[in-house]
């Protein structure tokens, strides 16, 4: 697909829990991350929301140099999983460091953080507060990342929810 999501670790999570491991052990990954499902995201966003993401993604170096270390959130008009509608979700950038860089020719991707809890405090999608979708751009297969994640909990370290998803924006894939 060449996107992930996680759960931006035990913050995007319900609630940590107590654990043999320790407090900040997150709980049971989310069903959006259930290894058999290959879910996929429908983002509305209005034209002059997406213009200036994608301002923000073409005038990244700029703002890094100006000072701007931050990424804006903007409106999503809609998030759809399925049937499921969400109308109170915010989107912005995600990452600073690999937008630019380009493997075996392929462009830069965007990647985003899906907020659900910045509107409404108590906002929760599936339990989870965000979604990153994330885009490894280093790792061809896609699933390294998700991988060495499942391992990790699998082992009882702390570690973030993955898994791969389909994102559409505005129709197109």
């Amino acid at each position: 697909s060449g996107a992930g999501a996680t759960s931006g670790g035990a913050a995007g999570n319900s609630g940590a829990i107590t654990s043999p491991t320790g407090p900040f052990m997150p709980g049971p990954c989310a069903d959006l991350f259930a290894d058999d499902l290959f879910p996929t995201y429908e983002l509305q966003i209005a034209p002059a929301e997406w213009n200036a993401l994608v301002n923000d993604f073409n005038t990244m170096q700029q703002n890094i140099d100006a000072g701007r270390n931050y990424h804006p959130y903007h409106a999503l008009a809609e998030f759809r999983y399925g049937d499921e509608v969400v109308r109170n979700a915010l989107i912005r950038l995600k990452g600073w460091s690999s937008w630019r860089q380009a493997v075996n020719d392929k462009p830069a991707k965007m990647q985003f953080v899906i907020a659900f809890n910045e509107i409404d405090g108590n906002g929760r999608f599936h339990g989870q507060r965000k979604l990153e979708l994330d885009m490894p751009r280093i790792d061809q297969t896609y699933v390294r990342q998700r991988i060495a994640l499942a391992y990790m909990r699998a082992v009882g370290l702390p570690a973030q929810c993955a898994n791969n998803a389909r994102v559409f924006i505005n129709g197109a894939y």
